[in-house]
């Protein structure tokens, strides 16, 4: 009895795995890396921001040290303003101690020259140097404007013989004791106002 020879069958095969139509090796390559790209793009979008705010941030501290050199400049100047005027006022004091003042006077020009500084020093202290300093230099600066007000006539008119009939002499005796006392109050207030500026410029 013969027996036919067997055929020969092709190897069975299972159909490989897919998603979406995809394969399943290719779709899960395709998803890690869009997942990777998106990880990527949110880190650089945090760290854009960070810089972002750093920079802002060093910025900030930058404009703060600024100001903070500038005021300090400004208080620098101030201090040496105010300093001066009073040492000027100070001078003036001794002036007054020896004479009384009259319109045509250098010391006289002086008055008003240092009545205008002190009155622009007042206003770059007001709000922003201690009450104390403030209030001295705007006593100093209100004697100083009394001191103009009891300046004597001009002294060309004082001593010349056609013009002194011309002047009460009782009303140029007592400009010249209203000297005499305002010189001497000045002479406080200039002091009083060197001592608080030197006591804030200290605790600066």
């Amino acid at each position: 009895m013969s027996t036919a020879p067997a055929k020969l069958q092709a190897p069975v095969t299972s159909a490989p795995d897919t998603t979406w139509g995809i394969p399943t090796p290719i779709f899960s390559g395709m998803v890690g890396a869009t997942i990777g790209f998106c990880g990527a793009a949110v880190l650089f979008k945090i760290g854009r921001r960070n810089t972002q705010e750093d920079r802002e941030e060093d910025r900030q501290r930058d404009d703060a040290l600024r100001e903070r050199i500038e005021a300090r400049e400004l208080w620098s100047d101030l201090y040496e303003d105010i300093r001066t005027a009073a040492s000027d006022t100070l001078a003036l004091c001794i002036d007054l101690s020896e004479r009384p003042l009259c319109q045509d006077d250098a010391e006289a020009q002086h008055v008003a020259a240092l009545h205008r500084r002190l009155r622009i020093a007042i206003g770059h202290a007001r709000g922003h140097r201690s009450p104390e300093l403030t209030e001295s230099l705007t006593e100093l600066c209100t004697r100083l404007e009394e001191l103009r007000r009891t300046l004597l006539p001009q002294r060309t008119a004082l001593t010349d013989r056609t013009q002194i009939d011309q002047h009460n002499v009782l009303d140029i005796a007592a400009q010249s004791a209203d000297q005499a006392r305002i010189g001497i109050a000045l002479e406080g207030n200039a002091r009083k106002t060197r001592d608080a500026l030197d006591t804030e410029w200290g605790s600066r």
